[in-house]
């Protein structure tokens, strides 16, 4: 006699719905996960972008316009 024989189709189409749904739930946590990665990864380098443009913005600076971009960006922290 099999084992799930005694089980009416109902209950095992309810059982089947009920996997079905924690299935789903684990892959779309999974999902939210590698997004969620994906999406650092592109800030990261969006911000790796940036800190190399404005240090070769910096670099082409004279050395008295570079004092004074210091001297502001130390008031404007304060």
């Amino acid at each position: 006699m099999d084992m799930l024989s005694f089980l009416s189709p109902e209950i095992l189409a309810a059982i089947g719905a009920i996997v079905a749904i924690v299935v789903s739930f684990f892959m779309g946590g999974s999902r939210q996960k590698n997004k969620a990665r994906a999406d650092k990864a592109e800030a990261d380098n969006k911000a790796i972008i940036k800190r190399k443009e404005l240090e070769d913005e910096v670099e082409k600076l004279s050395d008295p316009d570079r004092r004074k971009r210091l001297d502001k960006w130390v008031r404007e922290g304060k």
